[in-house]
């Protein structure tokens, strides 16, 4: 038995490679692991499948839908579309929502599409106020359906949000404070679903509390259950629960109960006013419009809503401003809701007793139209009322700083010239009007900040109405915009707005608050007030604000949070009178400002307080610093402002605290609030001292009366009185308050009075009371008589005065008098003048019409003589001549035509007329026939007359080549020969006269007009208009506009008006060139090829000439007739090149038509690319080739260089321009919104959408604006308005529509106009159409996923969507591309083309088609050029392009670019330039190509490539070289033998080194040695030169630094050194080295002058030799390079680096 035992060996790692699947590195959020990547479910993006990107349906009755785990991705487009029972009730509760405000939204629409009803816009960062309240916002739809669309930009991602729907469920679930009734959710109607409140609570989600503490009853009020369930309370109460006494010191909120409504009451971004109780609200921002009234009012004591109907008023708008003014209220500006949404200057008034809309139309109107402005209506100090309109953004003007005013009384309107502080204007501020101070204060905003930055500020400003100055006061530090400001208690009262600025810095800030400042007007101070406690979220922007007419009560209305809100918010501020004491008085606050006057605690007021100052009250500002002062960068905002700052001679703005050099100047007139007014006179003055320094007195201000007048004395005794007055008053009064109080106390206690003691009383106060009617009675007599008395004086002095003013106005006329009769006289000359100057321009005028006539006339006979050889065949087929013409021709003549014998045709050429090739149907262009001898042209034409020549059928007319004018005169005989030949009249029409053989003998007429007008008379029925004679037309027209008549005089006719005219024509060009007709001439003598003639011109700034007219034929021969007199034969280039082997055209790329200039017999040639004039005396031409040489060449440049450059057209606002395209074609410039269909400025896309209106935006890559436009389900689905309709064939094929998850949608013929918006298309309401997308015909409508099967019509799909073969010439997974070598978009059955590329590209751009060309040289779009800028020529339509070498030199031809990387072939050509020497090639390249080598003897340059001769054909090489005998191709005999060179089957990048040379064979040795030598020993003694040179300049260089250094020890400075000495005691001896009293460096600081003090040898008792101090100077020169101590180097350095600053103190104002 045979045992076989097989082992496995198990290789390790291979049962794990095929048992276990790979496993993905992260989880999959939204998808499944597939061969360890991720597979996304639909609708999901993203490595792990995190993000949404698509559509969602949703069908379960709850659950919560999120854009992912993680920050949501840029540029996210996400729509859910929640689908319940139908007319059921979804909610939708957002418990976490955080976004980009103002950026990314998301919109709620209720129902399947965004045509449905917009309920909710949701943006920023979503947190409830107070933990209390509602934890989350939550809205409801009521038709089944919920669609929500999230799009987010590509600035910054957050975290998203999450929300949690239901069906049928209650609101809130009833807030915790009742119980959800009715049937089991989800399976009824809404309306038997509701919350059943427990008792005290009350609304729809038992969310309102009611009757607090029973209201405090029954002392402070009682609980109104049969109402609104509120709290009614006492007189002596107020309060939601009448917890508050009346007056009360604590402010509070309220939500009056309101009756409800079914009127669409919510609004933003309106405006509100309140007259006699009433609070009027107009415009305003709404989702929808349906229900929208324009005007609204709301009645304070009732708390009730009304609607005011009327017919004929302003459009629906938001933005604007109003204004109160009487009984009127005036609505200016805002943005139209309706149509294409604009910006309006429209001015309303509406009559509220009469409910009457009146538009008023100004003139002047208003600067511009605005929106996000403010006005207010005040009083000049004129008296006349007039409306302010502040600041505001204009679509054209961008965001405004300048006041405007309208004159009620005028209706005009006009912008004011303010002065102070410079401020800035922008959009969405708050402003109040104080009547008392006559000032407006603004504040917020959304500006432009400069340097393409812009966002919101919180600047403070105030404005004086009367002086028209501007303050900039404390700002709050907290920036907003779309917030209210209302003037209660004396503070200004902000609430609410749009709070966020820049999501870098504020991390997602809240789009709408509910922040409370307060701003002090007479500290200058903010305060945060607490936020409203209340029991529901406030926070909005949008909002109006008013105060009730007893200024008592500040209400808030509307606004917008993501809704649209309708609530009315109350706030109540503290009452002053509550305060019984002046310290408490003074302190009470915030929100509220009291003052303590005369016992009592009232609001302050402004009228007390000169506002350029803060109150005495007020507590000490903080010092204010640099920083605050710097950004004001001019005088007056510096000095016109509350931070304290001073303006220095610097230009520059610093703190007014600076100690020193502050120079103190008067207060500029207007700088701040008049110090007097009439407006003061109505309250107690203050005292008035008179010394110039304010004393500053408890509750007062004492201040200097200005000295002006004559009667300062009676002024100031008068202020000493009223002084004394108001200061005995105040003693008065106080002790009138002490005897009130005893007098009260007294009558308590003395009931009887002693009647006789009142009657003794009132006697002595009657005597007194007589005395001073006495007294009083003497005074006004003695006054009297005064006043008479100086009435007397004032008359006589009035007397005089008048007298001297009337003699003094008689002189002053008189002498007016004199000054006008002068005027008078220099008018009259120069009138004079000015009609002998126009009498001689006419006469010139006249002489030009007349030379232009004639040059007309020479014109058109130079042209027809250029024309006279040729002659014209009509009725030829297009296509029917075949590649040549001339042969065509030819042969056609020669078939047809039979010439003498010895006749030759001799065509030069042949050709269509160059017009466009016409349609088919349309008659065929003629042929243009060229001949060389006008005899053998008329011969073949006189022939062709006489017989019927046909091609095909189709008869040939021949007939000559007239000139353009000579054709127009020809053809207005069209109607008179059609005339003729009804009556069978025989006619001819030689050149532009008209033959007709009547009856009565021939008749031959000079014009049509002439020959109708005959017919006519002879009774033919003709229609004719007679022609106008443009010449004599001139004339009669100069006649009518100069009508003057020479009366005598003169110094020649239009002798002025010539010179002037030629003064014009020098000035027309530069300096060189010579001004014909249109352009500047310039003949060069220079000889050089073409190509450097033109480099020349071009540098020059011109071209090379087109000799168009006669007239610049006529100059160039003239000047070249004058060169040859002088000996000087010129033969120059003109701009004439051959652009194919038959055309020649200029340099402008116009025609050459042969018209003025001519070919030389024989010419031109076939070497021949550029043109020369040959022969002065005739105009001829010569053809050569462009790189040989030739005697000067004529260059031209378009006249009038001189002249200045039109001015910069001004940039296209984007609010004008109206497409996508053009919007978006400046970067950083505009953004296009396509739902709107409107452009708008990058810095003002906040504040042109500040509800989320704008569903996306492009700031480039533009898409098709309607559905319509696009061509794929996937581009179809991105846009959330549309559907796609899939057509039965199954392949992916379909149309784009709007539509909603039911079907396609159009707009309803019978639906009017509404507001513009995402849920309506171009402002029409939107209707189901099921027929656009009919099931039962086989199509299907997609609105959630695109169908599986997507081949755009191509292909059949295997296994439902796999695309199984592209036809049709595309490619692609979906067949969505084309092939290589076709172009197009295949996208929804759409065609491939095949690329026209002339044989020169296999590929070209898959959009454009536009060719990429293999062959280098070779350029168009459809390869159909040669680069004859750099010296390719050819012609790519019948052959290639070749580059042109020459002889003796290498070119370099690198193609490294990337524009380079189609080439795969170069070709050359070469031209030998002597016959006698052979012609060498070399050519060498990086990469390996292939080489074919031909000759030809003409240089057609591929044109025709039969002419060439096969040499070399060499294959997969990279260098070759060659030479070509002189002898075996006869370049003697052959002159223009040429050389082509063909490179291909190269791969980029390739460098390419070619050069063609003609030397001698063997070099003469005996030459080059002399030569070698000659140079080598020229080298040499050159070299031994210089090193002489060289020796000699360093030995004086030396000698002179000797002598310099020299001079300087010479010239040394001498200096005193202060030695102090120790006289007595035994000095150690020095050790070392001596330390030097000075060392004095010289150049360099290599050596140096060292100086010591040193002792001298003295007597044994230590004392100096008598006569000798003991003490010797000694110098020496010194190596101070190495010898230097540290201590000498380190002085030096520390000299070097010393720094001194100067410090200059300014004088600062």
């Amino acid at each position: 038995m045979l045992l076989v035992v097989v082992v496995l060996t198990l290789v390790p790692g291979m049962q794990g490679s095929t048992m276990t699947p790979l496993t993905c590195p992260k989880s999959c959020y939204s998808g499944s692991c597939l061969n360890g990547s991720c597979v996304c479910d639909h609708g999901w993006v993203g490595e792990r499948c995190q993000h949404c990107q698509g559509r969602f349906k949703i069908t379960e009755r709850s659950g919560s839908l999120t854009d992912g785990p993680v920050n949501y991705k840029y540029k996210t487009k996400c729509t859910w579309l929640i689908e319940g029972q139908p007319n059921s009730v979804l909610r939708l509760r957002f418990s976490h929502f955080a976004t980009e405000c103002s950026w990314d939204h998301m919109y709620v629409y209720d129902g399947d599409s965004i045509f449905s009803p917009l309920i909710a816009v949701f943006s920023g960062l979503m947190v409830p106020e107070n933990m209390g309240n509602e934890s989350a916002p939550e809205v409801a739809t009521t038709s089944g359906y919920a669609l929500l669309h999230f799009f987010s930009d590509a600035a910054y991602n957050l975290t998203g949000f999450n929300i949690i729907y239901s069906m049928n469920s209650c609101p809130q679930n009833c807030s915790g404070h009742g119980r959800c009734v009715g049937v089991s959710p989800g399976t009824a109607s809404s309306s038997q679903v509701y919350c059943e409140c427990e008792e005290f609570w009350k609304g729809e989600a038992c969310q309102i509390p009611y009757c607090s503490d029973h209201c405090g009853s029954p002392d402070h009020g009682h609980c109104d259950l049969t109402g609104g369930k509120q709290c009614v309370c006492n007189d002596s109460w107020q309060g939601p629960d009448c917890s508050l006494p009346v007056p009360s010191a604590d402010a509070f909120w309220e939500l009056p109960g309101v009756t409800r409504s079914a009127l669409s009451l919510g609004r933003a971004s309106h405006q509100a006013v309140v007259h006699r109780g009433l609070m009027w609200v107009v415009g305003g921002y709404a989702f929808n419009y349906s229900d929208y009234y324009m005007l609204l009012n709301y009645d304070l004591s009732s708390r009730t809503w009304d609607v005011v109907p009327v017919s004929n008023g302003p459009l629906h708008r938001y933005g604007h401003s109003l204004a109160l003014h009487q009984d009127d209220i005036y609505m200016f500006g805002g943005k139209l809701e309706v149509g294409a949404a604009d910006i309006t200057d429209e001015l309303w008034r509406f009559n509220i007793p009469r409910r009457v809309w009146t538009p008023l139309r100004p003139v002047p109107g208003p600067l511009c139209p605005l929106e996000g402005h403010s006005a207010h209506v005040v009083t000049r100090e004129d008296g006349q009322h007039v409306m302010l309109v502040f600041f505001g953004y204009s679509p054209v003007y961008s965001y405004l700083s300048e006041v405007q005013e309208y004159l009620i009384g005028q209706s005009s309107w006009q912008v004011l010239t303010t002065r102070g502080a410079l401020v800035q204007g922008g959009y969405g501020h708050s402003s109040v009007y104080d009547e008392a101070s006559g000032c407006v204060f603004l504040h917020g905003g959304y500006k432009a900040l400069g340097s393409n930055k812009y966002g919101l500020v919180d600047h403070m400003y105030r404005y004086h109405v009367h002086t028209r100055t501007w303050w900039i006061l404390k700002e709050s530090g907290l920036a907003r915009h779309l917030h209210s400001m209302a003037l209660l208690s004396g503070t200004l009262l902000v609430f609410g707005g749009n709070t966020h600025n820049d999501t870098s810095l504020s991390n997602g800030a809240k789009c709408f608050s509910a922040d409370f400042l307060a701003y002090d007007i007479a500290c200058d101070e903010w305060t945060v007030l607490p936020r409203p406690a209340l029991l529901q979220d406030v926070q909005c922007y949008g909002h109006s604000a008013v105060v009730s007419n007893g200024s008592v009560r500040m209400y808030i209305f509307g606004g917008f949070s993501g809704v649209i809100l309708n609530k009315v918010l109350a706030y109540t501020p503290p009452s002053c009178v509550v305060f019984s004491d002046p310290l408490r008085c003074a302190t009470a606050g915030p929100g509220v400002r009291c003052h303590w006057v005369q016992g009592a605690c009232v609001t302050w007021h402004p009228l007390l307080h000169d506002l350029s100052s803060p109150a005495t009250f007020c507590p000490p500002k903080q010092v204010s610093t640099d920083e605050q002062c710097y950004p004001l960068a001019d005088c007056g905002s510096c000095t016109s402002s509350t931070h304290g700052c001073q303006w220095c001679e610097e230009r520059r703005c610093i703190s007014a605290h600076i100690g020193q050099g502050v120079v103190t100047v008067p207060e500029q007139t207007g700088a701040g609030v008049p110090q007097t007014g009439h407006l003061q006179e109505l309250l107690p003055q203050p005292s008035l001292s008179v010394g110039g320094a304010a004393e500053a007195v408890p509750g007062r201000t004492r201040r200097t009366m200005p000295k002006k007048r004559r009667n300062d004395k009676n002024i100031s005794k008068a202020n000493e009185t009223v002084e004394e007055t108001a200061d005995a008053s105040d003693e008065d009064a106080n002790s009138g308050d002490a005897n009130s109080e005893d007098a009260n106390s007294g009558d308590a206690n003395s009931g009887d009075a002693n009647s006789g003691d009142a009657n003794v009383y009132l006697a002595a106060q009657q005597g007194k009371l007589l005395e001073s009617i006495s007294s009083l009675t003497k005074e006004l007599l003695d006054f009297k008589r005064d006043i008479k008395h100086e009435l007397g004086e004032f008359k006589e002095e009035m007397r005089k005065t008048m007298k001297d003013d009337l003699k003094e106005f008689k002189e002053e006329t008189l002498q007016n008098l004199d000054t006008q009769n002068a005027n008078i006289a220099e008018a009259q000359s120069r009138i004079s003048d000015l009609e002998t100057s126009c009498f001689e321009m006419k006469e010139a005028l006249l002489s030009t019409i007349k030379q232009n006539n004639e040059m007309h006339d020479k014109i058109v006979d130079l042209e027809s003589r250029g024309r006279r050889n040729n002659l014209r065949i009509y009725g030829v087929a297009e296509e029917k001549e075949g590649k040549s013409v001339a042969d065509f021709v030819t042969e056609l003549l020669r078939a047809h035509i039979k010439l003498p014998d010895g006749v030759q045709l001799q065509i030069q050429r042949a050709h269509r007329a160059l017009i466009p090739k016409p349609a088919p149907t349309v008659a065929p262009r003629s042929i243009i026939v060229n001949f060389l001898q006008f005899q053998v042209k008329e011969l073949v034409l006189k022939k062709a007359w006489q017989q019927k020549i046909e091609i095909d059928g189709k008869r040939l007319y021949f007939d000559n080549d007239y000139a353009s004018d000579t054709m127009e005169k020809r053809k207005a005989y069209g109607p008179i020969k059609a005339a003729l030949k009804e009556r069978g009249v025989r006619f001819q029409t030689p050149f532009t006269k008209m033959r007709v053989f009547w009856d009565s003998g021939l008749r031959i007429y000079n014009s049509a007009d002439e020959a109708a007008q005959d017919l006519i008379r002879r009774g033919f029925k003709l229609t004719w208009t007679k022609r106008a004679d443009r010449r004599r037309a001139a004339e009669e027209r100069l006649e009518e506009l100069m009508p003057w008549r020479r009366v005598g005089g003169g110094d020649g006719v239009g002798q002025r008006a010539r010179d002037r005219l030629e003064e014009f024509r020098r000035q027309a060009c530069e300096e060189g060139w010579v001004h014909v007709e249109e352009v500047c001439l310039q003949i060069n003598s220079s000889k050089d090829s073409y190509d450097n003639a033109q480099h020349f011109c071009k540098n020059q700034g011109g071209n090379m000439a087109s000799l168009l007219t006669a007239a610049h034929v006529s100059y160039i021969l003239d000047q070249l007739g004058k060169a040859q007199l002088h000996s000087k034969k010129l033969s120059p280039w003109v701009g004439l090149r051959k652009i194919n082997v038959s055309y020649w055209g200029w340099e402008d790329m116009s025609a050459f038509t042969n018209s003025s200039l001519r070919w030389l017999p024989g010419e031109p040639n076939d070497s021949g690319f550029c043109a020369y004039m040959d022969k002065a005396e005739v105009s001829s031409l010569k053809a050569k080739p462009c790189t040989a040489s030739t005697d000067g060449f004529i260059c031209e440049e378009p006249a009038g260089r001189v002249e200045r450059p039109a001015a910069r057209p001004c940039r296209l606002p984007c609010s004008h321009r109206t497409s996508c395209r053009n919007c978006t074609s400046q970067p950083m410039e505009c953004m296009w919104c396509g739902s709107t269909q409107r452009c708008v400025e990058t810095a003002a896309y906040v504040v042109s959408f500040p509800y989320g209106q704008c569903l996306e935006w492009q700031t480039q890559d533009c898409q098709a604006e309607t559905c319509w436009g696009l061509h794929s389900c996937s581009e179809c689905l991105e846009r959330v308005e549309c559907g796609w309709c899939g057509d039965p064939s199954k392949t992916g094929r379909g149309v784009c529509m709007e539509g909603s998850d039911r079907g396609p949608m159009k707009p309803l013929p019978s639906s009017r106009q509404r507001p513009l918006g995402p849920q309506t298309l171009r402002g029409r309401d939107m209707g189901l159409d099921h027929s656009l997308c009919a099931a039962d015909r086989g199509f299907s409508w997609a609105f959630i996923q695109c169908p599986a099967c997507q081949c755009n019509g191509h292909s059949q799909c295997v296994d439902s969507s796999v695309c199984e073969r592209c036809e049709n010439s595309t490619s692609g997974p979906h067949c969505e591309s084309c092939v290589p070598g076709y172009y197009g978009d295949p996208t929804n059955g759409r065609t491939c083309h095949a690329c026209q590329c002339n044989n020169h590209a296999n590929v070209c751009h898959a959009n454009t088609g536009k060719c990429h060309c293999t062959t280098k040289g070779i350029r168009g779009d459809q390869c159909q050029l040669c680069d004859s800028e750099n010296r390719y020529q050819g012609n790519p339509l019948r052959g290639t392009c070749y580059y042109n070498l020459l002889i003796d030199y290498q070119f370099t031809f690198s193609l490294l670019q990337d524009d380079d990387r189609y080439y795969t072939a170069i070709n050359f050509m070469a031209t030998p330039e002597q016959a006698t020497k052979n012609l060498d090639m070399s050519i060498n390249a990086s990469n390996n190509f292939n080489l074919n080598i031909s000759w030809s003897l003409s240089s057609t340059a591929g044109i025709i490539s039969e002419e060439e001769l096969f040499l070399i054909s060499r294959t997969n090489i990279r260098e070759h070289r060659d030479s070509f005998s002189c002898d075996s191709f006869n370049f003697r005999l052959h002159h223009n033998v040429t050389f082509y060179i063909h490179l291909s089957n190269f791969s980029w990048p390739i460098k390419i080194q070619i050069a063609f040379s003609q030397h001698n064979s063997i070099m003469d040795l005996v030459q080059f040695f002399i030569t070698f030598f000659s140079c080598f020993l020229s080298l040499l003694l050159g070299a031994a030169v210089l090193w002489k040179i060289k020796q000699t300049c360093w030995a004086s260089r030396r000698r002179e630094q000797l002598v310099r250094e020299r001079q300087q020890m010479a010239s040394r400075p001498f200096a005193s050194v202060a030695v102090a000495l120790e006289v007595g005691e035994d000095q150690a001896e020095v050790q070392g080295v001596p330390r030097p009293v000075a060392v004095e460096p010289c150049w360099g600081s290599r050596v140096g002058v060292l100086t010591l003090l040193l002792y001298m040898p003295r007597l044994p008792s230590r004392i100096s030799p008598p006569g000798q101090s003991g003490l010797a100077l000694v110098s020496a020169l010194v190596d101070t390079s190495l010898q230097r101590s540290m201590e000498f180097k380190d002085r030096g350095l520390g000299l070097k680096q010393r720094k001194h600053t100067i410090h200059h103190q300014g004088t600062c104002v």
